[in-house]
């Protein structure tokens, strides 16, 4: 982490690529003009934007409840801070907290829901061409009927008794 830190110049925000295990991971590294930095390392599925959001809000809180003034030190994980479990259990699932995330996975939703709707359609589309073809086929076949018993008179008569 203070490597990737180190990296950074003071103000910017940086996604390293690393690959671990045989799995692509990012350790996204927020650095603040006053030398404070964050890291926070996720798969390759975590959204990019989200996770420099996590960093930076956490930054921001850190500073907060220092009072700005937060202890030196060469050493890893040298200043305490409970709120960093909270932090990051919020930011477990991207679209609980960032309004985007949840944006993009309703979208996603509305997606599916409206490729069932037009499957339904196009079937329902393919039914009634179907009734069509048999309506066009029905009112063929009554025409053919209805010439052949014109061309011949006297047969609805003989058929049917009226006379």
């Amino acid at each position: 982490m203070r490597t990737c830190a180190g990296k950074i110049i003071p103000g910017e925000f940086a996604r390293i690529d690393h690959e671990l295990h045989g799995k692509k991971v990012y350790c996204y590294v927020v650095s603040k003009v006053n030398g404070i930095a964050g890291c926070l390392i996720t798969d390759d599925k975590y959204p990019e934007r989200v996770a420099f959001d996590v960093v930076d809000n956490f930054l921001d809180e850190y500073q907060d409840s220092c009072g700005g003034k937060w202890p030196q030190s060469n050493t890893d994980n040298c200043a305490v801070f409970p709120e960093l479990e909270l932090v990051m259990e919020q930011y477990q699932d991207p679209a609980s907290v960032d309004n985007i995330e949840r944006i993009k996975g309703d979208i996603a939703e509305s997606k599916q829901i409206m490729q069932k709707s037009l499957d339904t359609l196009l079937e329902r589309g393919q039914k009634i061409e179907d009734l069509l073809m048999h309506s066009t086929k029905l009112s063929m076949q009554t025409k053919m009927m209805y010439k052949s018993a014109t061309a011949q008179p006297g047969w609805f008569d003989d058929c049917c008794g009226l006379t």
